[in-house]
């Protein structure tokens, strides 16, 4: 039903003498966008601290990433993007929140705790 939706929106029949107005939503949450002209090590540490500082459980935490690449969706630039992005997660520190050195506290049970360690 979504894509038909999205499909007559983007269509003018020759009957009809104006254009539809559509506004497309993303979400909840925000999205930080990366452009050609953006510095990657200042957008990396950006998108770290926005999607993990308060545990991510902030409002306006990242939790979508928009990279322009004139490349295309699969090109150089998000290739760029992930690679450091994965790179200074990897770097997050785990522990006692009330440990200024401490980019992460604890998560609400064992299994939480082992699904996130499984992805470092």
């Amino acid at each position: 039903m979504g894509l038909a939706l999205v499909e007559r929106a983007g269509l003018t029949p020759a009957s009809q003498p104006h254009l539809k107005q559509v506004v497309c939503e993303m979400g909840g949450k925000n999205a930080l966008i990366i452009d050609t002209s953006s510095d990657l090590d200042e957008a990396v540490a950006a998108v770290r601290a926005s999607a993990c500082g308060y545990q991510g459980q902030k409002c306006s935490a990242c939790s979508r990433l928009i990279v322009v690449d004139p490349q295309g969706p699969l090109g150089p630039a998000i290739g760029a993007v992930v690679r450091r992005l994965v790179q200074a997660t990897r770097t997050l520190r785990l522990g006692d929140p009330r440990e200024p050195a401490m980019d992460l506290g604890p998560m609400i049970d064992a299994a939480a705790r082992d699904r996130l360690q499984a992805m470092l």
